[in-house]
């Protein structure tokens, strides 16, 4: 076979309107969700950490509105915190306490992982408790 020769095209199969009418049939029958409104996407994650995400989005949605309103990025506005920092006095106290408290949450969604180790009771030397096979 030559590879030079384009390859046939069956009629209809990638034109605009069956191409469109394929995607109608779709959202109809539920296979597929309308795409959000007013510039938002939806992120597929798993369950177990779905409200994590949803806290460092919106850490994360702060820094980008806090890096645009000082009009530039720098190495103060790396991080969450500094870039909120960087424009405190351009923003109202609230919203500024607001925003950081944000940025915490997301840093504690991130880093804070106690509730999947509970507490165990360790033993061993470094509790002053004998070791296993040993006689008292």
């Amino acid at each position: 076979r030559n590879l030079a020769l384009p390859r046939p095209i069956m009629p209809g199969k990638h034109s605009p309107e069956v191409l469109a009418k394929r995607k109608l049939r779709a959202l109809e029958k539920g296979y597929i969700l309308p795409a959000p409104e007013g510039g938002f996407r939806r992120v597929r994650i798993r369950k177990d950490v779905a409200a994590r995400v949803r806290l460092v989005a919106i850490s994360l949605t702060h820094q980008h509105d806090d890096i645009l309103l000082a009009g530039s990025v720098s190495g103060s506005s790396a991080t969450a915190r500094a870039a909120t920092r960087a424009v405190k006095t351009q923003v109202d106290i609230q919203h500024y306490r607001n925003k950081m408290k944000a940025h915490d949450a997301a840093n504690l969604s991130k880093h804070e992982w106690n509730e999947l180790f509970p507490r165990l009771q360790l033993s061993g030397p470094s509790c002053n408790s004998e070791l296993p096979g040993s006689s008292s």
